[in-house]
């Protein structure tokens, strides 16, 4: 076996001799961050993306070397060997390569695919040079590296970052945890999901979950089933450059550097969410998080060598509006006003402060007063009385009868009351009988 037992692959970071002048980063940045656990894919979106998965390369694989390919889907393929079978491999799947999937999910078993990288020889180097105009993203998967393998990338002939294998064990230790997995801790991402960092080691196709409930079963590679890929850190590695950064190639160095599923973008990309930040390669580095779980969105770290307004914010929170950064979570810290101008003498993280929006209260839709319209006062119009002359009909309460004595002198009127009626009629007969005594006399 090529590893050297006992040593882990461990993602450091590290600034390269040669990178290239502050004058030259003032307005950009380069930073690295690690896909989350059983990634093996980029995450990024599709626009300006190219992706060689050594899947189509004629010949076989094979555990010699191979005569290097020229032309691949991310641009050309140069080597510092002569023949060039001295610089590249090019194999099947096995303990150490051979992505089984090229997309972004996390990803168990699976049979796994050919993959690419250096020769056994320690000065090995192939170059990878992107299309015209360069590429503001790179992306591989990079499986259980050697320690001596790095990666330096190029803007033409000048160097600008780099990074290699060299021990970041304070990122994700420098074997898995005695308690797997997360007896080392663990590692979150800008979204907030915390990563144990024990799922990091061993290639994915040994797991059968995920995530993973126990360490990873032996892979097979020539027949023969191991497990020492237990002590090996597998990841997605992602390079985002902003500003006026632009990588026009990419040199893989060092023996046995095997990668997979290596991706470039013309396009400048935004981290997503599921990624953990790693580094700045270039300058110092401000890293942006969303201050609350439930905010959306991403951004980029921010990567200067000089003074520079702090980049805009990107997230979205429902409900509440961003007021500015703050180096503390809660808001304790020191805060910084969005757009800030910040010197980029140290690296900083700050998290987004949110208030509540207020809910408006609604304006109440003034009641119009209805006017009211003056009702006149109808004028009764008089109705003419005609006198008639009444029967003699007769009601047990009044009486309807007018009658006129004409000797007597007694009028009995319409309206009288029944007592008025029956007194008038006593008093007609008294007067009918004097009349008739009256008129006896006459004759005698």
């Amino acid at each position: 076996m090529r590893r050297i037992t006992g040593i882990a692959m461990t993602l450091v970071v590290t600034l390269a001799v040669g990178v290239a002048p502050a004058s030259a980063t003032t307005s950009g940045g380069i930073a690295l961050y690690i896909s989350g656990p059983l990634v093996q894919g980029a995450e990024i979106n599709s626009l300006g993306t190219l992706t060689e998965t050594f899947d189509s390369l004629g010949g076989s694989p094979t555990t010699a070397g191979v005569t290097c390919p020229t032309t691949l889907a991310i641009g050309t393929l140069t080597t510092n060997k002569t023949p060039s079978t001295n610089a590249c491999q090019y194999r099947a799947a096995g303990l150490y390569g051979g992505a089984s999937v090229s997309t972004s999910a996390p990803n168990f078993g699976g049979a796994g695919s050919n993959y690419f990288g250096t020769s056994q020889l320690s000065d090995a180097a192939i170059t990878f040079t992107f299309p015209s105009g360069g590429v503001k993203y790179v992306g591989f998967w990079w499986s259980g590296g050697n320690r001596g393998n790095v990666v330096t990338f190029y803007n033409g002939s000048t160097e600008i970052a780099s990074l290699d294998t060299l021990a970041l064990e304070t990122l994700l230790g420098n074997a898995p945890p005695s308690s797997w997995p997360s007896g080392n801790g663990s590692v979150t991402s800008m979204g907030g999901t915390a990563y144990p960092k024990g799922h990091y080691f061993g290639n994915p196709r040994g797991y059968t979950a995920y995530p993973p409930s126990s360490q990873g079963n032996a892979v097979v590679q020539d027949s023969v089933a191991y497990t020492q890929h237990r002590d090996f850190i597998y990841g997605y590695l992602n390079l985002f450059l902003t500003g006026d950064q632009t990588a026009t190639s990419v040199k893989f160095s060092g023996n046995g550097f095997e990668f997979d599923n290596l991706t470039t973008s013309t396009l400048e990309q935004t981290p997503a969410s599921s990624l953990v930040f790693v580094s700045g390669l270039v300058g110092k580095t401000v890293q942006f998080l969303p201050g609350s779980n439930d905010a959306s969105g991403s951004m980029v770290a921010q990567a200067s060598s000089s003074p520079a307004n702090l980049s805009a914010n990107r997230y979205q929170r429902s409900g509440y509006t961003f007021t500015g950064w703050n180096t503390s979570q809660n808001g304790t810290g020191t805060p910084y006003a969005a757009g800030a101008n910040f010197n980029f003498a140290t690296d900083l993280t700050l998290y987004a402060q949110w208030q509540l929006t207020p809910t408006p209260t609604p304006t109440p839709t003034p009641t119009s007063t209805p006017t009211s319209t003056p009702t006149s006062t109808p004028t009764s119009t008089p109705t003419s009385t005609s006198t008639t002359t009444p029967t003699t009909t007769q009601s047990a309460s009044s009486a309807s009868v007018l009658a006129n004595t004409g000797a007597s002198g007694f009028v009995i009127s319409l309206g009288m009351t029944a007592s008025a009626v029956l007194i008038a009629a006593g008093l007609l007969a008294i007067g009918i009988r004097r009349q008739q005594k009256v008129s006896s006399r006459k004759v005698q």
